[in-house]
């Protein structure tokens, strides 16, 4: 692993739960031919190359081809775009734990747990309550699945907290206490937030306890092969993820999905403001800090490409998926 990720585990340890879009042009220019002001460069062409540079010096350990790829979906990171994008790719994937309304996802995909997973190559999957990362280890018991390469993103906490809210005082928790316009910072406590005894319903499993980002993730960091990446690097990530599949699908990082908003989310925030619950965050905050400073952070194997993959596509300009869609 790196050297920095000491912390990662650390954090992942602490509370008990144990420690690209790349079908790259080969051999080719990565700018276009033409008028030289319509210079564009492509990030797949950019990570293919330092895919064939770090392969070429024999400085990879583990193969970029044909791997599979298990995403731990921590809930409010846009793993609804990640799922879109993906099935509008044609990516061989399977989910589970996502509801995805059925009038605005035309996709019939195989359900990650199930045999057709087994001819999957990419599995997206959110925690379930109370399991968390047991509910991921169950698809590497599918055969062909024992050794993913395991990938994630994380989110600044407070945004997290605050769009957690919104989701669920938006969706099924909109007739719960907390969701009223006089609920203060008693009414959650009352209604069982921040407890891990806590039940759904009344309390959205995101808040049954705090830190649930790092409770998400559990041993990803003890995995022989891993990516985590901050939300500002959620580009890289979707590349890197392209690069590992099989056939490399034109996964799209700026696809939106169109997702249900609350519209009282800022008068709770008054009402709520992020000092009074930080508290119950400490640990995501402190997870949060420290790969932000890096951009990614994975595995030793995965280290050579993370790396200059980062550097490369920070001169590249692409379209980013707006927040309001995570």
């Amino acid at each position: 692993m790196f050297g920095h990720l000491s912390v990662l585990s650390i954090v992942l340890s602490g509370i008990g739960v144990g420690h690209c879009l790349f079908r790259g042009k080969r051999g080719k220019d990565l700018l276009p031919s033409g008028d030289p002001e319509e210079h564009i460069i492509d990030p797949r062409d950019v990570v293919e190359e330092v895919i064939r540079d770090v392969e070429a010096n024999n400085e990879l350990h583990v193969r970029t081809r044909t791997h599979k790829v298990l995403y731990v979906h921590v809930p409010k990171t846009a793993g609804e775009s990640l799922i879109y994008a993906s099935a509008n790719a044609s990516a061989n994937v399977c989910t589970y734990g996502t509801h995805l309304p059925r009038d605005e996802f035309p996709f019939e995909l195989c359900t990650c747990y199930s045999n057709c997973s087994e001819e999957s190559d990419f599995a997206i999957i959110e925690p379930g309550p109370d399991r968390y990362f047991d509910s991921y280890k169950n698809q590497t018991l599918m055969a062909g699945w024992h050794k993913p390469v395991w990938v994630s993103l994380i989110r600044e906490p407070e945004d997290w907290f605050y769009s957690a809210v919104g989701q669920w005082c938006a969706g099924g928790g909109e007739d719960t206490a907390p969701c009223q316009p006089e609920a203060n910072l008693s009414t959650l406590l009352a209604t069982g937030w921040f407890d891990k005894n806590a039940s759904e319903p009344p309390v959205k499993y995101y808040f049954h306890g705090g830190n649930l980002q790092v409770r998400a993730l559990g041993k990803i960091a003890k995995q022989p092969n891993y990516i985590v990446c901050a939300m500002p690097k959620r580009n890289v990530l979707i590349h890197m993820i392209s690069a590992l599949l099989a056939g490399h699908p034109d996964i799209k990082p700026d696809t939106e999905v169109n997702v249900v908003h609350w519209p009282d989310v800022d008068e709770f925030r008054e009402r709520i403001p992020w000092r009074d619950v930080k508290q119950h965050f400490a640990k995501d905050q402190q997870l949060y800090d420290e790969i932000a400073k890096q951009g990614c952070v994975g595995s030793t194997s995965v280290d050579a490409v993370l790396k200059r993959a980062m550097l490369k596509l920070a001169d590249v300009n692409e379209p980013t998926l707006p927040e309001y869609f995570w």
